[in-house]
C-alpha cells in the first residue's frame, strides 16, 4: 500500500482504506489476515525458497514494548507456521519505552533495543515492519543484525508512506 498519514488532510476512499488497514495492523488486528497476506507475499520473493530452511521472521519493533506485544507476538507466530519459519518475535526486546521516531533520520532507532543474537546468528533474517518512511528502521535492523552474526537481512513492509509534498 500507499500509506497517507493523517497530515495528508483528504484523501479518497481507497487511500483512506489503505490507512485504515495500516491502523488495523499496528493495532494488532486480525493477525491471521495480515500474517496471510505478508506471506503470500514473501512466498513470491525470487530468493524465499532459497532461505526458506534457513530462515528467521523478525519485526522491527514498535517503540514501546506494548505496541510490540500487540502488533507482532500473534502476527509472527501465525506467519513463522505459515511459512514454515522460525518465529523470532522473542529475538529482540525492548528495555525501555522511547518517543515515536518514525521518518527521522540520523537518530539511533535501536538504542532502546536487546538483542538475543541466537534466533539469527547464521540465519537469513525476514525483517517485518508496519510502514517504511525513510528505511533508516531496517538500514540500522539490517547492520546490526549483520553485526551479531545474521547471515542476510531483507526488509517487508506493509506500506511506504508517501511523502505529499514531493508529489505535487
Amino acid at each position: 500500500h500507499d500509506y497517507y498519514p493523517l497530515y495528508c488532510g483528504r484523501i479518497n476512499m481507497d487511500k483512506e482504506r489503505a490507512r485504515h488497514s495500516v491502523y488495523a495492523f499496528k493495532d494488532g488486528e486480525k493477525p491471521f489476515l495480515w500474517a496471510k497476506i505478508f506471506s503470500l507475499c514473501i512466498e513470491q520473493l525470487p530468493v524465499f525458497e532459497e532461505i526458506r530452511g534457513n530462515a528467521v521472521i523478525i519485526p522491527i519493533p514498535a517503540s514501546t514494548r506494548e505496541r510490540n506485544v500487540q502488533r507482532y507476538a500473534a502476527f509472527c507466530r501465525i506467519i513463522s507456521k505459515i511459512l514454515k519459519i522460525e518465529d523470532g518475535f522473542r529475538a529482540i526486546w525492548i528495555a525501555h519505552s522511547r518517543e515515536e521516531l518514525k521518518g527521522t533520520v540520523g537518530t539511533d532507532k535501536l538504542e532502546n533495543i536487546e538483542f538475543n543474537a541466537k534466533y539469527f546468528r547464521g540465519k537469513n533474517v525476514i525483517a517485518v515492519d508496519d510502514v517504511t518512511t525513510t528505511g533508516q528502521s531496517l538500514i540500522q535492523m539490517k547492520q546490526k543484525l549483520m553485526e551479531l552474526g545474521a547471515k542476510s537481512v531483507m526488509g517487508v513492509f506493509m506500506a511506504r508512506t508517501v511523502d505529499v509534498q514531493s508529489e505535487d
